[in-house]
């Protein structure tokens, strides 16, 4: 935390809400119904930002 800044790294974390929403469908069998997908779509589309962000 000390070489990025923290939000970055908080940002980072919230993939876990992308991981889990695969892995309770596939794994679990869970259905992915329409707002679970544009909740995982919404961070994913964050992190790429911040990605960008991070490069420039």
């Amino acid at each position: 935390m000390r070489l990025t800044q923290v939000s970055y790294v908080a940002a980072l974390r919230e993939s876990s809400v992308i991981l889990g929403a695969i892995l309770g469908w596939r794994v679990l069998g869970d259905p992915l119904g329409e707002q679970r997908v544009s909740a995982s779509a919404l961070v994913a589309t964050g992190l790429i930002l911040l990605a960008v962000a991070m490069q420039g």
